[in-house]
C-alpha cells in the first residue's frame, strides 16, 4: 500500500519526466511492428505455383489471360495465387524481353 499523497507525487514525477509518453510511444511502436509481422507472415505463407518454363517467358509467350496495352494492364485470374502467378509470369517476360515489354507498354511497334 502507498499513501495517496505519495502516489500522486510519484505519478507527477513520471508525468514530468516524460516516462508515460515514452512508454506509450514504445507500446505504439511495438503494436505497429506486430501488425507488420502478421501481414508479412501471412504473405510468406502464400505459395505461387509456376513451372520452370516461366523463367524463360518472353512477351510473345504471355498467357491469353494477360493483356498489356499502352497505359493498361488487364489480368484475368481465378484467385490470389493465380493472380500472383500471372503477374510473376509478366515480370519474367519483362526481364527476359525488356525491349518487347517496352514496345508493348509504350505502344511502339
Amino acid at each position: 500500500m502507498i499513501e495517496r499523497v505519495r502516489l500522486i507525487s510519484e505519478l507527477d514525477k513520471i508525468a514530468a519526466g516524460g516516462g508515460y509518453q515514452q512508454e506509450e510511444a514504445r507500446h505504439e511502436k511495438l503494436t505497429a511492428a506486430l501488425a507488420k509481422f502478421q501481414r508479412t507472415r501471412r504473405a510468406q505463407e502464400v505459395r505461387i505455383d509456376v513451372s520452370p518454363e516461366v523463367l524463360n517467358t518472353r512477351m510473345s509467350m504471355l498467357p491469353n489471360a494477360v493483356h498489356l496495352k499502352p497505359g493498361k494492364l488487364e489480368v484475368e485470374f481465378s484467385g490470389c495465387e493465380d493472380l500472383l502467378s500471372k503477374l510473376f509470369t509478366l515480370a519474367q517476360a519483362a526481364i527476359n524481353d525488356f525491349d518487347g515489354f517496352e514496345k508493348v507498354s509504350n505502344g511502339r511497334r
